[in-house]
């Protein structure tokens, strides 16, 4: 059982149950999620990317294929300069490595794990999605047809072949625009459904619904206004949708539309051959929810989910009343059918005694209702006596396991399920993976067919089969030929070595959180991020976030003590080992001396004041802990003497040997700050407090958004920072006081299966540069990367 859901989808479902009770961007959700380390990363407004863009185009070697974008070739990487590592290389704090620069080649290259969330098109397992929320399977059953909703595309899943293409839309440009194939444009595309016939694919994009003609891939609007969302029934214009359009579902004859408008949260009606939209069960109204069974207006939903036909009654996922509702086709008449409003829980029964946990989809196969939510369940209620049963799933272990049966997991979904043509099976929408899955009624047998497979596990192995669930911290030796990783959720300490290809865990037991000393799997963390390696000493040193106290791993032992504080007691008190009290440490750097390490503490902040926010130093020969600067309460960010100054979210710190200084990165208010230990005082470095980027320029003009981690060169010439919300990684001269970005483009967002072009790289919310070996690494979503840059960084 996990003890800890992981952060990343953690953020997701938090994404989610936000988005459903209304729109906090264009797509009804906040695209993107929220950084782990201070802040949130929002992407609202329309995404606009350059370049060109074309559809299912082949990639050659050292390229990478981009749904709906062109593949450009790598060509061979070849060194530029020689670097040598005469230092150690830390992560979630200072990053050194001697020599003079990273070593010049030109891509970024995937190094341990599997991304989940990308835009590649591909076969199978290789392609990559973004929150699939949509999606029919053609009559013939040839193929999926899916709404890529944050990559605003729409993707073809071939059935014989498994190549996943995408077929309208461009990658991550939201807008709404009719046109053809990658002419189109989407804002959000979601529900799905398909016309008897098959030849047209109606989707809810927005406060708006669209079709899409299968075979020409013609894209037309046929009623709402792109990003006008309200409530108005009508023909024409002045029709008005929600923004939030869940599921849909189409009458036997094709002719009419059934819309779960869940913004207005009511059920509504497209009547295909004269426009005509009008609300046929339920009412708008505002307040606590409600649950009232009656006839067409008389009725209350609550977060319209889920739409399934069968025969002459709809089915209804009333998601946040945790129930299952019937309305009738003939007179809209609305019965609850199972669960009982207002009681959240996951017990299987019969009708009323059953108990959901805000179902999301439901689906009518073979004789049965299917139920889906972020539970990662899926339960079975069959007609006519509504009994429940949960067939596949165990509640609070929503991650992607591919198996059959007990031994099977899912991820928690969002959208509908699709049922195959001629029943026996159905695709779960696996969010957790942003993949689709296919379920066997039969033998209940889970395989994912598309998108990332099984990519949130504790797996040891080699490079490519071994997986994280939310690796944070980061740390390697100084050649980097070893990397060490904080598998924050599995509460692990992983090494990857790759002279040997392989990733191990060298301390902790999966699943396991706790706060025990000891040697290897005997040891517990609870929630490790940050790590800085000290290579002279062999150790290695552990922000142990849950447990509120700093560790030690002494390599190759892998015997672990508590270096300062006490775990599990929290508190602010400066003392001796474990007399020191922390909150919640965050972040570490080393001295070059090794002498010295600092720590940050950043507790419930943000850009709203409260929580922990402090800089603390701990003598290694004792053991001392003294806070240096900040307060028992976050604050907004004060500069001038060290003393009186405050911080807010310090989520990141590097120390600078030359400068004799410590840099910080601010994540929720987005700047970095430097304490200048010479003369004592605080002051701002770049960017603006409270102003979210991206913008390259001066130290002034610069604006970053949520930076999470720093890795400083040993010659104090260049600051690397992970750009969360941003998806970028930035670079600083300090000694021409500019920012640019040197990896990522804030416009698109997400991660690459195996190498790309250095200029072209995706990223993910990238954390935790570390620079080593010439190379600088970072972890983003349940991977870790590197990447060397096309010319040598600045001696």
């Amino acid at each position: 059982m996990r003890t800890q859901q992981p952060s990343f989808i953690a953020t997701a479902v938090a994404l989610f149950i936000a988005a459903c009770t209304g729109p906090s961007g264009p797509d009804g959700h906040t695209a993107g999620g929220t950084g782990r380390a201070g802040g949130t990363a929002t992407a609202g407004g329309s995404v606009t990317a350059g370049g060109t863009t074309t559809a299912g185009g082949s990639a050659t070697a050292g390229g990478s294929a981009n749904a709906g974008g062109s593949a450009t070739a790598g060509g061979s990487a070849t060194a530029g300069g020689s670097a040598t590592a005469g230092g150690s290389a830390t992560a979630g704090g200072s990053a050194t490595a001697g020599g003079s620069g990273l070593i010049a080649m030109n891509f970024a290259e995937l190094v341990a794990g599997s991304p989940a969330t990308g835009f590649t098109d591909g076969i199978g397992t290789a392609s990559r999605f973004s929150g699939p929320s949509g999606g029919v399977a053609l009559p013939d059953g040839s193929a999926l047809i899916i709404a890529d909703t944050f990559n605003a595309v729409i993707r073809r899943i071939d059935l014989l072949s498994g190549a996943v293409t995408t077929i309208a839309g461009r990658v991550q440009v939201q807008a709404t625009s009719d046109g053809v194939g990658t002419a189109a444009r989407f804002a959000s595309p979601r529900a799905m459904v398909v016309a008897p016939d098959g030849s047209r694919v109606f989707i809810a994009d927005g406060p708006t619904i669209r079709q899409l003609v299968v075979a020409t891939a013609a894209v037309t609007t046929l009623a709402g206004t792109p990003a006008t969302p309200g409530y108005v029934d009508g023909t024409g214009p002045t029709v008005r949708l929600g923004s939030l359009l869940h599921a849909m579902e189409i009458s036997a004859d094709g002719g009419t539309l059934f819309i779960a408008d869940r913004s207005n949260k009511v059920l509504r009606t497209l009547t295909l051959a004269t426009g005509e939209v009008r609300t046929v069960a339920g009412a708008v109204y505002s307040g606590a929810n409600q649950s009232t069974d009656g006839v067409g207006a008389a009725a209350r939903f609550s977060g319209l989910g889920g739409l399934t036909r069968v025969d002459d009654a709809l089915y209804v996922a009333d998601t946040f009343n945790n129930t299952i509702r019937r309305v009738s086709l003939t007179d809209y008449a609305v019965t609850t059918v199972a669960g009982t409003a207002g009681q959240s829980g996951a017990t299987d029964g019969v009708g009323a005694a059953a108990r959901f946990s805000s179902p999301q989809g439901v689906l009518h196969v073979d004789g049965s209702l299917y139920s889906t939510s972020f539970a990662g369940t899926l339960r079975r209620i069959t007609l006519p006596d509504f009994t429940v049963t949960t067939v596949l799933g165990v509640v609070g272990e929503a991650y992607p396991l591919d198996g059959v049966g007990a031994a099977a997991r899912l991820g928690i979904a969002f959208a509908q399920p699709v049922a195959a043509p001629g029943g026996g099976a159905l695709w779960y929408q696996d969010r957790s993976a942003s993949s689709l899955r296919r379920v066997d009624l039969a033998t209940l047998a889970v395989q994912t067919i598309a998108g990332a497979a099984e990519p949130e596990l504790h797996r040891d192995g080699t490079l490519t089969t071994a997986r994280f669930v939310a690796p944070g911290g980061l740390a390697a030796n100084a050649a980097g030929t070893t990397y060490f990783v904080a598998d924050e959720s599995t509460h692990t300490i992983r090494e990857i070595d790759l002279t040997a290809g392989m990733v191990t865990t060298i301390a902790g037991t999966p699943e396991q959180s706790g706060a025990a000393d000891g040697t290897g799997a005997a040891a517990r963390f609870d929630g490790p991020a940050a790590l800085v390696f000290a290579e002279p000493s062999n150790r290695l040193y552990i922000a142990d976030v849950g447990n509120a106290c700093v560790r030690v791993l002494q390599r190759p032992t892998n015997v672990v003590t508590t270096l300062a504080g006490t775990c599990g007691e929290t508190g602010t008190a400066d003392g001796t080992g474990p007399s020191a009290r922390f909150v919640a440490p965050v972040a570490l750097a080393l001295d070059a001396a090794g002498d010295r390490l600092f720590v940050s503490e950043s507790a419930g902040t943000g850009a709203i004041m409260g929580g922990r926010a402090t800089i603390r130093r701990v003598l290694l020969s004792t053991g001392e802990v003294t806070t240096l600067a900040g307060s028992t309460r976050a604050a907004m960010p004060m500069n001038g003497a060290l003393a009186a100054a405050t911080f807010n979210s310090p989520s990141a710190i590097a120390w600078d040997a030359t400068g004799n200084r410590l840099f910080v990165a601010e994540s929720g208010l987005s700047v970095i700050r430097v304490v200048s230990f010479g003369d004592d005082t605080v002051s701002l470095v770049a960017g603006v407090v409270g102003e979210r980027g991206p913008a390259d320029g001066t130290y002034v003009t610069a604006r970053f958004d949520s930076p999470n981690g720093l890795a400083l060169s040993t010659t104090s010439r260049e600051l690397f920072i992970t750009d969360l919300g941003g998806n970028t990684v930035r670079r600083i001269d300090l000694q021409a006081q500019t920012v640019s970005t040197w990896a990522g483009d804030p416009s698109r967002r997400g991660g690459f299966v195996t190498r790309q072009v250095l200029e072209d790289a995706t990223l993910y919310f990238p954390g935790s540069p570390v620079i080593a070996g010439g190379m600088l690494a970072w972890v983003g979503e349940t991977a870790v990367y590197r990447a060397r840059a096309a010319t040598v960084l600045l001696p």
